[in-house]
């Protein structure tokens, strides 16, 4: 029990919130228009798997990621098609900037918490475990929450065309 005395508490929580917060947009802005639900279980799917990414990202030795980024553009074919995948991104980057400014800040609160473990000598798949299931349990808080309160919302309506 020593390592969850050596939690940097006030990082985890920061990031827990950081992504309950962004479930709640991602459900309102994102799911809640789409009206067949396979769409939604997909957006919540590459959601999920963004998020393992990036924790996987933040942990992974910077060698690792070096060598896979030189061998991935070591090809002139692969080379191509990442400068048209970035272009595409960069101009949809442009066009949504509230969505960027909201994974900026996902961004900085995992770096916060990551750098809070690396302080307190968390192995890469402790730090990767953490950071991933505090992320993926904020999301659920979130999209859960959302859901609930239009639940409720929807009730208090039916409630008061019953009683009104």
């Amino acid at each position: 029990m020593d390592w969850l005395r050596r939690l940097p508490k006030l990082s985890l929580i920061l990031l827990w919130l950081t992504y309950g917060v962004f479930g709640w947009y991602w459900a309102t802005i994102v799911i809640a228009p789409l009206e067949q639900p396979w769409g939604q279980g997909a957006l919540w799917c590459v959601l999920t798997g963004g998020i393992l990414l990036l924790a996987g990202i933040m942990t992974a030795p910077l060698a690792n990621v070096r060598r896979w980024v030189l061998w991935w553009l070591g090809s002139d074919t692969r080379s191509f098609i990442t400068t048209i995948v970035l272009s595409f991104l960069g101009v949809s980057l442009v066009l949504h900037m509230s969505l960027v400014a909201n994974v900026l800040i996902l961004l900085s609160a995992m770096t916060l918490a990551r750098l809070d473990l690396q302080t307190q000598n968390f192995g890469e798949w402790t730090a990767f475990w953490i950071l991933g299931g505090l992320g993926l349990g904020g999301l659920a808080l979130g999209g859960c929450s959302y859901w609930l309160w239009n639940q409720a919302t929807q009730l208090g309506a039916a409630l008061l065309g019953i009683w009104g």
